[in-house]
């Protein structure tokens, strides 16, 4: 991305206007929903050249 003039993107600050109450309940509900489970113990990978 360097080679082609970008930078990563950072906010410099929080917003003022950020309700922390809603951020947590977004957390709790909706990404544990998005992320999902991930792999079960034990899973291996499918790639042939990694165990």
């Amino acid at each position: 991305m360097h080679r082609l003039g970008f930078s990563p993107q950072v906010p410099a600050r929080r917003v003022a206007e950020r309700e922390e109450q809603a951020v947590v309940v977004w957390k709790e509900a909706t990404w544990a929903e998005v992320k999902g489970r991930g792999r079960p113990v034990g899973a291996t990978s499918a790639s042939k050249t990694k165990p």
